[in-house]
């Protein structure tokens, strides 16, 4: 019986008959409507979106798996909500194809459900969730890929670890932005990160020699580009050797006003050696250039603060999450400031917004915590 259904799926598959095999996603045996459902993903007709979608819901785990996968491969947008709902799926096949489709599909939508699946039971869930978050190359995706890569599985690490690498810049900043983090378990966390991208091969390592100080003359023996002195500033950066790296960012930025990255690193060394006003100059300096660089917004509120101008502090907070609304750190920066202000109320909800787009993030859980038992 069901090898005639089989022919009678190809033949409708050939004429391209929808209709027909919709009626067929109705039959009472569970390989029937497996067939269905293959071959109303390879005729590519619009009219069996719907029905692929409702398949999502089939009594049956295989048939609701492969609708998944089916709705990755032709990228159906339309499939992202219920996509979704499959990620909470009572069967396991079924939510990693629905990582996998939504990973595929590439909406931002996606983001927070896959970073919560990271916290999934089963490994092979993990990985899909971390896979599909590297094709997302949503920079939100960092700071949970990171500690992803402590997983107890090997291959959930393998995968944080290659979702990292495709993310790419973001990584390498977050990375080396933690290496300079006050908190001593930031810094731990980003050196086995680090550790762990490496034992996976996926960015080249650091080489361990130390470099020669840095001379003029032979700087002046050697034309490096924007890119190298940026490069050559970083590395100097993640030994400590700030003012050096300050030098190497004003080269860079000498042969290319506009190298974001390298006014946003500076920033970060002056705040480091404790120059805010000078941090504060170079944010402005570099906002004359590009006002819509949220992260510079970001980290002029954090130098503002510590020069105890809260009220202005919030101000470029606010407008980094007008430009970023997920930017996680600038709510969590926004409701310190907020904080010490007095403001507990205001503050409380600036932390629940940064949980809500990162659970991962503990200065946001501490700072919750402490403010929460202010107001009580």
């Amino acid at each position: 019986m069901v090898a005639l259904l089989k022919q009678e799926i190809k033949k409708m598959e050939l004429k391209r008959d929808v209709t027909g095999l919709v009626k067929t996603l109705n039959h009472g045996d569970r390989a029937v409507r497996l067939l269905a459902v293959e071959a109303l993903g390879r005729i590519h007709d619009i009219r069996a979106v719907s029905p692929l979608i409702h398949a999502l819901k089939d009594n049956n785990p295989a048939v609701r798996a492969t609708a998944a996968r089916v709705l990755g491969e032709r990228k159906i947008d339309r499939a992202v909500e219920a996509l979704i709902h499959a990620l909470e799926d009572k069967n396991k096949v079924v939510r990693g194809w629905a990582a996998g489709a939504l990973g595929a599909i590439g909406d931002p939508r996606a983001l927070n459900p896959l970073i919560l699946v990271l916290k999934d039971g089963d490994n092979d869930v993990r990985g899909w969730a971390a896979k599909a978050l590297g094709e997302l190359k949503d920079p939100h995706a960092v700071e949970p890929l990171m500690h992803t890569l402590t997983d107890d599985d090997e291959e959930v690490r393998q995968s944080a670890a290659e979702a990292l690498e495709t993310i790419g810049m973001p990584t390498i900043d977050a990375l080396e932005q933690a290496l300079q983090d006050e908190d001593e378990e930031a810094r731990c966390m980003a050196i086995d990160a680090l550790e762990a991208l490496k034992a996976a091969e996926a960015f080249e390592p650091v080489e361990e020699q130390e470099p020669k100080p840095i001379t003029h003359r032979e700087e002046e023996l050697k034309e490096l580009d924007d890119v190298q002195w940026y490069t050559k500033g970083v590395d100097l950066h993640k030994r400590g050797r700030l003012e050096e790296a300050i030098e190497c960012y004003n080269k860079a930025l000498e042969k290319n006003r506009h190298l974001h990255h390298a006014w946003n690193r500076k920033v970060i060394a002056l705040a480091i050696l404790g120059s805010y006003k000078d941090a504060v100059a170079c944010c402005d300096e570099a906002l004359a250039l590009n006002p819509q660089d949220d992260r510079l917004w970001n980290n002029k509120g954090l130098a503002l603060k510590h020069l105890g101008r809260s009220e202005e502090a919030i101000e470029c907070y606010d407008k980094a999450i007008e430009l970023d609304p997920k930017d996680g750190s600038a709510w969590n920066n926004k409701g310190v400031a907020l904080f010490e202000l007095g403001q507990h109320k205001e503050a409380l909800r600036c932390y629940d917004e940064a949980l809500e787009l990162n659970p991962w993030d503990e200065d946001a859980k501490f700072n919750r915590k402490l403010c929460s038992e202010r107001i009580e």
